[in-house]
């Protein structure tokens, strides 16, 4: 009977192994897990040079990590076993933090880590070559009349790097140097700046991030939008209209569950409360919006089925290479916005206060620099939102030529 037992568990095993290579062989490979946000491994090219030197092994063994049948199913059943069972305080790169706050794992960058004065040298020269590159986009700006403003954003790790549990890294000692010294070579510069870091912390609102995606919700872009409007106001020569406050929009609440970056990580698993609030102007404006050419009016991309969920790419679709907003009110000035998706909540806002605005992600836009684009419509105000993650970047938005 044993010997009967054996052969039906042998048997069982090589059969799942024989349905699993042909499920390999004729699923279609994926190119991105949404999951993790990565892309996955595709199938090596074989040559030679790569066989003799085992690189073709390795790219393979990695090939079928990533393309393996049902893959996600069990990468799923992992997530759930360590949250559920083990209550790991880290799963798939994201942190359990405090008050409910998923957040990025970030690793020691080396043994006994100390943001040292070598590293603190090397924050120094990124962040000056970048400014200068801000100063010398200003000053062109200036040169036809118009105005610039660099907006700053703390991403949620940087604002709630105190929510991480005592014994995980959270970049606090690089982050808070790197605010301090991006705002104060700025200022050197006479570069008209925002600190959202410091208007967030003044307002003592605690509702600004979703707990789960490392966005700021609808709370954190109003107050970005206020903020740039404020200051556009104090500048006689922008013309603009006054600030709008919360009651002066109609604030929906979608029903939708709200699925946010982090939580997407740990595959929808993790209970919380976020929900996603779009806003109406209670004053109807008139526009006309434009994507690529063509006309779409919407600014808020929601699903017909109120069962089905949502994201944070409710917001002006998520990021789009250039988007056009005309209002046709001539007695008001053309702004111009550049920035990651930390813009996209804020656009539906700021159209609201100008005649034509015009929005660009210089990650996927690739039809002219922005200089070159600035040089053609010359924007009364240009407006760069960009947050303290990317401030070394000379990259995708840190690229002006």
């Amino acid at each position: 009977m044993s010997k009967l037992r054996s052969i039906i568990y042998i048997l069982g095993f090589l059969s799942i192994i024989f349905i699993i290579s042909i499920l390999f062989w004729v699923t279609p490979q994926k190119k991105v897990s949404n999951i993790e946000n990565r892309v996955l491994c595709q199938k090596p090219k074989i040559n030679m040079e790569k066989l003799l030197s085992g690189e073709y092994f390795k790219a393979f063994d990695n090939y079928v990590n990533d393309q393996i049948p049902v893959r996600d199913t069990f990468i799923k059943y992992y997530t759930e076993i360590n949250m559920k069972v083990l209550l790991k305080k880290k799963i798939n790169d994201v942190v359990m933090g405090k008050n409910r706050y998923l957040l990025a794992y970030t690793s020691y960058p080396f043994d006994n880590y100390k943001f040292n004065s070598s590293e603190s040298k090397k924050e120094e020269n990124n962040i000056s070559r970048m400014v200068d590159n801000i100063a010398v986009l200003k000053n062109y700006i200036n040169s036809y009349g118009g105005d610039f403003y660099f907006v700053g954003i703390p991403n949620q790790v940087s604002y709630y790097k105190n929510s991480y549990p005592k014994y995980f890294y959270n970049s606090s000692e690089k982050l808070t140097f790197r605010n301090k010294l991006m705002f104060s070579k700025l200022n050197q510069k006479n570069i008209k700046n925002i600190n959202m870091n410091e208007v967030f912390l003044k307002s003592n609102e605690n509702n600004i991030y979703f707990k789960t995606d490392h966005h700021y919700n609808f709370n954190g872009a109003l107050m970005v939008y206020q903020a740039i409007i404020n200051k556009a106001l104090e500048e006689e020569h922008i013309r603009t209209l006054s600030t709008l406050k919360y009651n002066d929009f109609k604030v929906i609440t979608l029903n939708n569950t709200f699925i946010g970056s982090r939580n997407n990580q740990l595959y929808e698993l993790f209970k919380n409360n976020d929900k996603l609030q779009i806003a109406y102007p209670k004053k109807t404006i008139n526009y006309k919006k434009y994507e690529s050419g063509s006309s779409d009016n919407k600014l808020y991309y929601i699903p017909s089925d109120p069962k089905e969920p949502v994201t944070y790419s409710v917001y002006m679709g998520g990021d789009k290479p250039e988007t056009i907003i005309k209002t046709n009110r001539n007695y008001l000035d053309n702004i111009l916005i550049f920035g990651d998706s930390y813009t996209n909540a804020v656009e539906p806002l700021l159209y609201l206060n100008f005649n034509e605005t015009r929005i660009l992600d210089l990650r996927y836009y690739n039809k002219k620099s922005l200089y070159e684009y600035i040089e053609g419509y010359k924007p009364k105000l240009v407006v760069m939102i960009r947050d303290d993650g990317s401030y070394t970047l000379e990259s995708g938005n840190g690229k002006f030529n």
